[in-house]
């Protein structure tokens, strides 16, 4: 494990945004333009987030036509303490209340995703 590494995956769970984000990513995975529909927050927004968190090698991603699917990488010794935190703060509500949203958000493939729409 690298101190420098170790200290960049914390200060990405300082980042309420990115927190949320690993709240979702956590779950199962998901294209920005799903966590933009979960979070509330801008396209350019999500992929800025994301754009930081690819070089902690935290995340893995497909991609598949024109979109890149992301999920959490629970494999990795960063995950790991990645999903540590998030389940030792699941009862925050905000972390409730996207799960809640992610569960109502329609899988690939499913008749109204946004990514099937078009």
């Amino acid at each position: 494990m690298d101190l420098d590494t170790l200290r960049f995956t914390l200060k990405a769970l300082a980042n309420d945004t990115r927190l949320r984000m690993f709240n979702l990513l956590n779950q199962r995975e998901l294209t920005v333009t799903d966590i933009c529909a979960v979070l509330g927050v801008s396209q350019p927004t999500a992929s800025k987030q994301l754009m930081r968190l690819i070089p902690l090698k935290i995340l893995t991603s497909r991609r598949e036509g024109n979109f890149v699917y992301y999920k959490l990488d629970g494999s990795s010794e960063y995950g790991r303490i990645i999903q540590f935190v998030i389940s030792a703060s699941g009862e925050l509500e905000v972390l409730k209340g996207d799960k809640e949203k992610l569960s109502t958000l329609k899988t690939p493939g499913e008749k109204g995703h946004a990514e099937t729409a078009a």
